[in-house]
């Protein structure tokens, strides 16, 4: 039986570049089309064509981390095989999820809401006056209270969607500990800031030619430039997180375990 592609797209991790990316190069070296078309919305997905094999965008990844942390729970092996009908034991399952580190993911997303139209509609659609992103700098942004930018009528994500969105995409109720323990299943744990690592790894774990990965690799939802964060800033908001020390512990197991794994395919072809 021919093997299923499943990549969780969290958000600002760089998963519309891989997303891309893996769907190009799987239609074109292993005749995997995509299942997964959100047409830009999470709220309308179009039937899956018959024989797809691959889910790869927002539309899944909810899906998929559930079905991975629970997949004896019929709730969710019926949510998935709707999206992902693929879906099956019997088949071999390639997966894969990247993690970019925390303070710097929580960064991106203050930018991306200031540049992109999504956070506006979403405010104005539920009766709030502005994005808090609009409004506010960046650490009153991160920090403000909810009770506060309820007062103010002001829109932003809870708490933990900004800090720890790959924690609770993962461990759902189970927080950091449920989450590692989904991160140990999934074959390839790219990291943002060394995409080169991650598609070394991942041409090995899925058996795809790195030159085609490369060549298909188009960085993709490029904003414009911005001052880096100050280093003394980012420790900070993490030592006054707990969220982000759940989320840097995710970051920390990746990054390690990508190491190694890159080790071990340098002594193989040495």
């Amino acid at each position: 039986m021919l093997p299923g592609y499943a990549f969780i797209k969290t958000h600002k991790v760089g998963g519309t570049t891989v997303a891309r990316m893996l769907h190009r190069t799987l239609n074109e070296t292993q005749n995997a089309t995509r299942c997964d078309d959100n047409n830009h919305s999470v709220h309308f997905v179009r039937k899956p064509p018959p024989g797809c094999r691959a889910c790869l965008t927002h539309a899944s990844f909810k899906q998929i981390a559930n079905v991975l942390r629970e997949p004896i729970l019929d709730t969710f092996q019926t949510a998935v095989l709707k999206v992902c009908p693929f879906w099956a034991t019997a088949r071999p399952l390639h997966t894969m999820i990247m993690i970019r580190e925390p303070v710097d993911h929580v960064y991106s997303r203050y930018h991306y809401e200031q540049s992109e139209g999504w956070c506006r509609r979403k405010a104005a659609n539920l009766g709030f006056r502005g994005c808090a992103s609009d409004q506010l700098p960046f650490l009153e942004w991160a920090f403000a209270s909810p009770a506060k930018l309820t007062g103010h009528r002001l829109f932003r994500n809870p708490p933990y969607a900004i800090f720890a969105e790959t924690v609770v995409t993962l461990g759902g109720n189970g927080g950091v500990r449920a989450a590692l323990r989904v991160l140990r299943k999934i074959e390839v744990v790219g990291i943002t800031d060394r995409l080169d690592d991650t598609l070394r790894v991942l041409s090995d774990s899925w058996g795809l030619p790195l030159h085609v990965l490369k060549r298909n690799c188009v960085h993709a939802n490029k904003g414009k430039s911005r001052a880096p964060l100050n280093a003394s800033v980012a420790s900070a908001m993490r030592a006054h997180s707990h969220w982000l020390q759940q989320e840097q512990q995710l970051y920390d197991y990746a990054s390690i375990r990508l190491t190694k794994r890159l080790k071990g395919l340098e002594l193989q072809d040495a």
